[in-house]
């Protein structure tokens, strides 16, 4: 096995065994300091691999992720795997990002760096500077805007999202969210991912459920429906898939 083959499984494990850490035992869940240093992660098979209304695959894949949280800082990496694909092609995407949560009063900020990497094309990477501000309603809802920007290999190409969610907490642990947004791509944006198309508006609601099995751990369905508004845009998507679901195993 050669030295690139041997990095890109590492990455991959080590991604996949942090995701698989053992969780706390109930009691000390129960004692747990929100500001003390935490690391989450999870496992989750999608139907597919769609971002921003984009497939990048053809099929189910699995999405390992894994969060390191103390104080207002959080990092994370993240990571693609397509088992349609043969050996390290099985990994196209791992991506690392870092947030700083920012209490403004009213209003919550959190700035976050995110770095894409695609073990498939070699050199090939991007990073975008993201800034999203939240603020809650009344009736327990959450209205929020996200705005991203590239900062490396695309610049100018923007993409902003505003939108409304929700979570209900249940006897046992158990929760069910619910977000509805609507979002608007810079022609930057489309340039860069959809050669020769218009910017991208879209719209969407998703749904999950958080479901405990025990000793810290949970289930997590869930199903997301975005939409291309504008017909022009959505006439030149590679692949036109509005729905996706799947589910994960994790430890929240």
């Amino acid at each position: 096995m050669d030295v690139s083959l041997r990095r890109l499984l590492y990455r991959a494990m080590l991604v996949v065994a942090c995701a698989l850490l053992p969780a706390r035992a109930p009691a000390a869940e129960a004692e747990a300091d929100p500001d003390e240093p935490a690391v989450t992660g999870e496992i989750d098979v999608v139907s597919r691999y769609v971002w921003r209304t984009l497939a990048y695959s053809e099929g189910v894949v699995v999405q390992p992720s894994l969060t390191y949280a103390g104080g207002p800082m959080e990092v994370g990496v993240w990571a693609n795997v397509d088992p349609s694909l043969s050996g390290s092609e099985r990994l196209t995407e791992v991506d690392f990002s870092l947030a700083w949560n920012l209490d403004l009063g009213p209003v919550e900020a959190t700035p976050s760096l995110q770095f894409y990497t695609y073990p498939r094309f070699g050199e090939a990477s991007t990073g975008e500077l993201q800034v999203e501000l939240r603020r809650g309603i009344p009736g327990g809802w959450g209205a929020f805007v996200r705005h991203s920007t590239d900062v490396l290999d695309y610049p100018n190409a923007s993409f902003t999202s505003v939108g409304l969610d929700r979570e209900w907490g249940f006897e046992g642990g158990r929760s069910l969210s619910l977000t509805t947004q609507v979002g608007h791509g810079s022609q930057r944006f489309s340039d860069a991912y959809l050669p020769g198309g218009p910017a991208l508006s879209v719209a969407g609601i998703g749904a999950s459920a958080s479901i405990p099995v025990g000793r810290g751990w949970a289930v997590r369905p869930h199903v997301d429906w975005l939409e291309v508004m504008n017909a022009e845009a959505r006439a030149l998507l590679p692949a036109h898939v509005p729905l996706t679901f799947g589910i994960a195993l994790g430890r929240p």
